[in-house]
């Protein structure tokens, strides 16, 4: 199976209530990824596939092996334990409290063992815990603050919440997956999906999933942040740049260099050299604000004194690029009062202008700047 996409294990002794989950898996993969394979690996015996199967309406594909399944259904607590063990990744899992071959005093112990196994093997797989008993729910939420579970829902009649805990899970599973593979942009729409989503679903669901659908979003944002100029960092500032280079939507690009940092920190320290960059980063900001109005401009600092800006329309970046004379005049006198007598002469500054007009379609293309005019560089 692509690695790409999600996998997902459900671990259930009851083949209706396995086929069940799967079925609103299956049902709701869209909110995981358009076009995500539709296969299932039943790993138990021919009777429990056959019972299991009955009950499942939407439409899949078996897998013939485990580990090319979008969804694997493991029996028993012995054939997930085989699954949890070799398989490389796991984005989700159910885990029934209950399962067959545990002892009867020992069953509830059983499934949360297995669960402690998932997340020592998988400590960024979604859980989420089925209990068989309404009387067992309080045993099954303490599983979220013992074990890192997402939620814990109850077997029943009562489908329209068990549905929506599997369908958040499902999501959040999702974002969680896309942060883990670097796709800081995809994940973060992700997870706004899901708040959008989750406005509609139970009482319960929302306010579990609000808290940490939003939770999410804040350590993303810690993630996208730059510490020396707190601007967004290379990472996702490449990603975004990789994604409009793929779309047909006009795009503007102004890069920014910071010339002659090397001799600069040579003169005065790596200190200095950390606030210069914090001081062209935030008249820069200024900057961006202020020209362009009818866009949200993405701004990042790629690191060795190089910004970019990321706007829809050139004029805007344009207007940016008239203002670095004014902008010069206020960063010289925040370094006249920094640096004192030394000479300020060893940084330059270029404004490089790249846009969807100029048959750009790489992303190395649009990051090279060897041929790039410097006469017009602007001397501090």
């Amino acid at each position: 199976m692509d690695k790409q996409t999600i996998r997902i294990l459900v671990v259930e002794d009851d083949p209706k209530w396995s086929a069940i989950i799967i079925d609103i898996l299956l049902r709701n993969l869209a909110d995981a990824n358009d076009g995500i394979p539709r296969t299932v690996f039943v790993d138990g015996d021919k009777k429990f596939q056959n019972e299991q199967d009955t009950y499942i309406d939407e439409k899949y594909s078996l897998a013939a092996q485990f580990i090319e399944a979008t969804i694997i259904s493991a029996c028993d607590a012995s054939r997930a334990k085989n699954i949890i063990d070799v398989i490389p990744s796991l984005d989700m899992v159910t885990m029934d409290m209950e399962l067959i071959g545990a002892q009867k005093n020992d069953q509830e112990k059983q499934g949360m063992k297995l669960l402690a196994e998932v997340i020592e093997h998988h400590p960024e797989a979604a859980c989420l815990v089925v209990s068989g008993r309404a009387d067992e729910l309080d045993v099954a939420k303490n599983s979220i603050t013992r074990y890192g579970a997402i939620d814990a829902i109850v077997k029943g009649d009562n489908l329209n919440e068990i549905s929506d805990s599997l369908r958040a899970t499902l999501i959040y599973a999702e974002a969680g997956r896309l942060r883990k593979t670097k796709n800081m942009l995809a994940a973060r729409t992700k997870a706004e999906h899901g708040l959008e989503v989750i406005e509609l679903m139970t009482k319960n669901t929302k306010a579990n999933f609000k808290r940490r659908f939003e939770d999410f979003l804040r350590a993303l944002d810690a993630l996208s942040v730059d510490e020396i100029s707190g601007l967004l960092n290379a990472h996702l500032v490449i990603e975004y740049a990789s994604k409009l280079l793929k779309s047909d939507v006009p795009w503007a690009f102004g890069i920014i260099l910071l010339d002659g940092l090397a001799a600069f920190e040579d003169t005065y320290g790596s200190f200095q050299r950390m606030e210069v960059i914090k001081i062209v980063a935030i008249e820069l900001q200024k900057e961006v604000n202020v020209a362009i109005k009818n866009d949200i401009p993405q701004l990042g600092y790629l690191g060795e004194g190089k910004f970019i800006t990321i706007a829809r329309n050139v004029a805007d970046l344009e207007a940016v690029n008239k203002h670095l004379h004014i902008w010069f005049d206020n960063i010289s006198s925040s370094l006249d009062s920094s640096f004192g007598d030394k000479p300020k002469n060893l940084l330059s500054l270029r404004f490089v202008l790249k846009n969807s007009t100029q048959g750009i379609f790489a992303l190395d293309q649009l990051m090279n700047l060897e041929d790039e005019d410097k006469s017009s560089n602007t001397l501090w």
